[in-house]
């Protein structure tokens, strides 16, 4: 683990979002995909951005379970929940 470091060959931190993005094909995206297979440090990079991408790169939320989206819609509304309600939305949701 001694070498677990970016080296002069690896692709750029820019190649490696572009992976995410799909924003790289042909040739090039061979070569990266190649280095990705040998490489744990250019490995790692590419799986942090995945995780954290970088600002403006969107990322798709998990759904919100249906009760926990009802109890939103409701507090956003500001209406009353009886506390029944609540409890079954929070127990759907646990």
């Amino acid at each position: 683990m001694s070498n677990f470091r970016k080296e002069k060959n690896c692709p750029s931190s820019f190649d490696l979002v572009d992976v995410i993005n799909r924003e790289i094909d042909g040739e090039h995206a061979l070569r990266v995909a190649v280095h990705l297979a040998s490489c744990e440090f250019c490995a790692a990079e590419l799986e942090f951005y995945r995780a954290f991408p970088p600002d403006g790169f969107d990322v798709p939320a998990p759904p919100i379970p249906a009760p926990l989206l009802e109890l939103a819609e409701a507090l956003i509304a500001k209406e009353t929940i009886h506390i029944s309600r609540l409890e079954y939305l929070l127990k759907e949701a646990a």
